[in-house]
């Protein structure tokens, strides 16, 4: 009598990971967002479209204070030397 042949499991297929749609659109848009940004930074010609500051100074200050310390911030800023004065 043939030996007993044994019960097979039924082959299983690979089955490709699905996306989702969330992480779909994300990929997209940051290779459509690379792209983009290469085109832009070719036409420009790789220069930069701002300038930069290397400081900002104000033309002139208001100081605010109280009457009783009035008379002393004026001494204070009459002072010769001062860094406000200048």
């Amino acid at each position: 009598m043939p030996p007993l042949a044994r019960p097979t499991a039924p082959a299983q297929r690979a089955v490709a990971p699905r996306w989702s749609p969330a992480l779909l659109l994300a990929v997209c848009g940051a290779v459509i967002g690379a792209l983009l940004g290469m085109a832009a930074h070719a036409l420009t010609g790789a220069l930069r479209d701002f300038a930069s500051i290397g400081g900002l100074r104000a033309d002139s200050y208001e100081v605010l204070v109280h009457d009783n310390h009035a008379e002393h911030v004026a001494q204070l800023l009459a002072v010769p030397g001062n860094p406000a004065r200048s």
